[in-house]
């Protein structure tokens, strides 16, 4: 499990992940999050600019009312008010000509549109001024009948009081005496309409309440309208809207602006919705990013890897016949293939070299093996011919016939195991006259096993070398050859009683070393293993037990037929070079 961890660690898909959540994660985060912030600042901003600006413009709407009033007083002096109150007027006319031309010549009654009234109750007549001409003939009809109809509260002096009128509305101020009262009343709709186009507004709507709340009118696109029932403040913000309101006139009446922000951020909203839409894009694509990239570069790419392990683990045939998806991962496929194909070529040219060595080695090794022999014969026969024993002599040159037939044939490499046990005897019988009261031999071998075909001299070398190496100067040994046929298998084994080997020299044999000492190279042994690995591949065991001064055993596991040559081959190569 952790080997799988740390494999997915160091691939490419999770290094792609990784650089992801590094750098494209937090970069669409902290855009997200930026336009919400830009969201959220503009929306302050914007806000406190329209409340500064109903600030400002309330105040121009206290200056109008206060500029108004104070007209009035001015106008309404001591010798006025005292005229007015205890009616000391010579000619009425003359004073309503006279606050006719004292409103014209000021400049105090100059913001905003309205109505100037006033009655002259001694004669029964009600005269208008007006401020702004934008009033009808019907208004002023209008406004004389609620006057005398008494459907217009009047104010107390000072105060500003809602009226009506047609589909108008003002607030008035209304001044009465014995026989004079003026009144002046200042269009709501004229102020609503002035701070409507002057804020810029093109969403939402300007209303005008009451103290209490209650909303009396308001305007927006469609123009200037009379709130009808009973509406307050409260409805406008429960509907989750913005309402910025100002006090005018002491709180009296309050000038009102209703924003719907999604309406006035409509326009702002696009950038950062454009950032979001590419965060949320930039999220969409990323997995289809990776699956073309996967698609693109990490699966060719772990095509090539898998390619190039199956080669490594021997597989000479890998090659990768699909197409790449791109013309460079086509380029590194046919890269591979090409290389493949140059290393089959060097690896059979290898094989070649090895098979012909090893043909070499095996000719070496019977020259070798006749010239040492031919030596110690020579040394027997004139031993023998020194004592007269001439009948031994005849026996011992036929048992030399016999092996220098066998080892000497040519082209031969494989035997049945019968030859093979055959001219072991012979062998022995030759070293029984060399060394008599030495040893002694046992053969056990199943008939099953008699055709299976064995390398030549295998069981021999081995023989040889308790000879060679195990015999006891002075004492008889015992040499055990068993072969048997287990689970179509063939089993040799060959065991001695004689010297044994210290278990250096038999860790270098059982891991197929060369073993080097004082006496030379000796490759026996070792000979015999590169034969085993030609013959038979990876499908042979070669075992070698050993106790100093207690013999040696050699344990050989066989297939009953050899493998293909050339397959193996290969493990002949690499066995010659670790050596």
């Amino acid at each position: 499990m952790k080997k799988r961890i740390h494999i997915f660690l160091r691939s490419l898909s999770f290094k792609w992940v990784l650089i992801t959540c590094i750098v494209v994660l937090p970069v669409n985060i902290l855009a997200a999050v930026t336009a919400g912030m830009m969201k959220n600042s503009y929306r302050e901003n914007l806000l406190s600019s329209y409340n500064s600006y109903l600030n400002i413009f309330s105040e121009r709407v206290e200056v109008e009312l206060a500029s108004l009033q104070t007209l009035m007083q001015n106008f309404l002096d001591g010798a006025t008010l005292v005229k007015l109150n205890f009616n000391y007027l010579d000619d009425s006319v003359v004073e309503v000509l006279r606050f006719k031309k004292y409103l014209a010549n000021s400049n105090a009654w100059s913001g905003f549109s309205g109505i100037c009234t006033i009655w002259d109750q001694e004669k029964d007549i009600i005269s208008f001024i007006n401020r702004g001409n934008q009033y009808t003939k019907k208004d002023f009809d209008s406004l004389e009948q609620k006057l005398r109809q008494g459907d217009v509260e009047i104010p107390k002096t000072g105060e500003w009081k809602w009226v009506t009128v047609e589909e108008k509305a003002f607030i008035m101020q209304y001044y009465d005496f014995p026989n004079f009262s003026f009144g002046i009343l200042l269009d709501i709709a004229d102020i609503l309409q002035d701070y409507y186009s002057s804020s810029e507004i093109t969403e939402g709507e300007i209303y005008w309440a009451g103290e209490d709340g209650r909303l009396f009118a308001f305007y927006d696109e469609t123009g200037f309208q009379i709130v009808t029932g009973e509406k307050n403040l409260a409805e406008l913000q429960a509907d989750s809207q913005t309402v910025l309101e100002k006090g005018i006139n002491g709180g009296t009446y309050q000038l009102i602006q209703v924003v719907d922000e999604a309406l006035f951020m409509k326009d702002f909203l696009r950038l950062p919705r454009l950032i979001y839409i590419l965060t949320m894009v930039s999220f969409i694509i990323l997995p289809v990013m990776y699956a073309l990239a996967r698609g693109l570069v990490m699966k060719p790419l772990i095509k090539l890897v898998g390619a190039m392990q199956r080669l490594e683990n021997g597989d000479l045939e890998s090659r990768i016949a699909e197409k790449g998806g791109s013309m460079e991962m086509d380029f590194l496929y046919h890269s591979f293939n090409h290389m493949v194909d140059e290393l089959n070529r060097l690896v059979i040219s290898s094989y070649e070299q090895e098979i012909e060595k090893l043909r070499s080695d095996a000719i070496n090794m019977r020259l070798q093996v006749n010239q040492h022999m031919v030596l110690n014969f020579l040394n027997t026969i004139y031993s023998l011919s020194q004592v007269g024993k001439n009948e031994q002599i005849g026996e011992f040159s036929i048992l030399l016939m016999n092996y220098f037939r066998y080892v000497l044939r040519q082209n031969v490499d494989l035997v049945p195991v019968k030859e093979e046990l055959d001219f072991v005897r012979n062998y022995l019988e030759i070293q029984k006259m060399r060394f008599p009261n030495s040893f002694t031999c046992v053969y056990s071998m199943e008939p099953e096993a008699e055709n299976i075909p064995i390398p030549q001299l295998l069981i021999e070398n081995c023989v040889e070398n308790a000879v060679k190496y195990g015999l006891i100067m002075g004492s008889e040994i015992e040499i055990i050859i068993n072969i048997r046929v287990e689970e179509e298998r063939l089993l040799i084994s060959v065991c001695d009683t004689g010297n044994g080997m210290e278990s250096e020299v038999l860790e270098k044999l059982n891991t197929g070393k060369v073993i080097e000492d004082r006496n030379g190279v000796h490759i026996g042994i070792w000979n015999c293993r590169r034969r085993l690995k030609y013959y038979y591949g990876d499908q042979y065991a070669m075992r070698i037990t050993s106790q100093l001064g207690e013999g040696t055993q050699i344990w050989m596991e066989l297939p009953k037929e050899p493998c293909d040559k050339e397959k193996t081959a290969r493990a002949l190569h690499d066995m010659g070079r670790m050596q």
